[in-house]
């Protein structure tokens, strides 16, 4: 895959995307008589052994079949999995749904109500195995895709995925893996890390190798999409780890975002980062030949 280069933020559309998210009033819930929103666990295959994962379906009302996008949660500590819910991308997975996909929020494996063990654990700041736990997190995408995939509504062929920091990760290492009908792959703020990050024990070449070599099996193309003041990644590592990714063979455009609010990490969740983040995804899906934003 040929590497892309960077989308440009000029700093008026810089101010102009402030204000909008500032005053952009956005539906928390789409139109009963034009959409169908309801929880749609799923039973998946996934080395050998059988889960299943919890996830919330938002589509538009009618046969289709619709474009799929699968959207998923980044990755905390046990406390915070098991407070895990679908109704937590619900905003976010309501774009997609406008933009005529069939939008599914997946609860991967030991989060909220899915089915455990955890598998998406990097062994600590001793060992760091960033590409191993991203792949795991790649499994259960890969899995929901296959199964979504079969639905009468989804067309099988176009689908994409999205992911928010653990699942920002997931959803790079995703676009080396041999899904059928995947398009492409977003990464919101990805990366795993943080806390030996917060106690001076980050291993920089760890988390670089884990991109190059998920570059070096990419098959799709991905955007990758971070604020200047992710309170995790900081402004440089990002570009450091999309340059890993790229010269390891990888198609990635990056769009480094405005600050948002004090602590630009968790962007993807508040409403009103969906006018930011938005028009960009948008003109990426339909340089890929998906729905996007008119």
């Amino acid at each position: 895959m040929r590497p892309s280069g960077l989308f440009k933020l000029p700093g008026a559309a810089v101010v102009l995307l402030a204000v909008l998210a500032t005053c952009q009033a956005i539906a928390g819930t789409l139109p009963a008589d034009r959409y169908v929103t309801q929880p749609i666990p799923i039973t998946v295959e996934i080395g050998g052994a059988r889960y299943r994962l919890d996830g919330l379906m938002i589509r538009p009302k009618g046969k289709g079949p619709f474009p799929l996008a699968l959207v998923t949660h980044g990755s905390c500590g046990k406390s915070c999995r098991k407070k895990r819910s679908p109704t937590q991308l619900h905003d976010q997975a309501n774009v997609f749904a406008e933009w005529g996909y069939a939008a599914y929020v997946l609860i991967r494996r030991d989060n909220g109500d899915s089915d455990g063990p955890y598998a998406e654990g990097y062994g600590g700041c001793k060992t760091q195995a960033y590409a191993r736990a991203a792949r795991a997190t790649a499994a259960d995408m890969a899995a929901a895709l296959r199964h979504l995939a079969q639905l009468s509504y989804v067309d099988g062929n176009r689908m994409v995925a999205v992911g928010q920091s653990g699942g920002g990760i997931g959803a790079v290492a995703l676009s080396g893996m041999k899904v059928p009908g995947l398009r492409a792959t977003v990464n919101f703020a990805g990366g795993r890390g943080g806390g030996c990050l917060r106690r001076g024990k980050f291993d920089e070449r760890a988390m670089s190798g884990a991109y190059r070599s998920f570059g070096g099996d990419a098959r799709v193309p991905t955007l990758w999409l971070y604020t200047q003041n992710d309170n995790y990644w900081g402004p440089k590592r990002p570009k450091r780890w999309h340059k890993a990714f790229t010269d390891g063979g990888g198609t990635a455009d990056f769009v480094h975002l405005p600050p948002f609010r004090t602590k630009g990490h968790s962007y993807f969740y508040k409403q009103a980062a969906i006018p930011i983040w938005s028009p960009f995804v948008g003109k990426f899906l339909r340089q890929q030949g998906l729905p996007g934003q008119p």
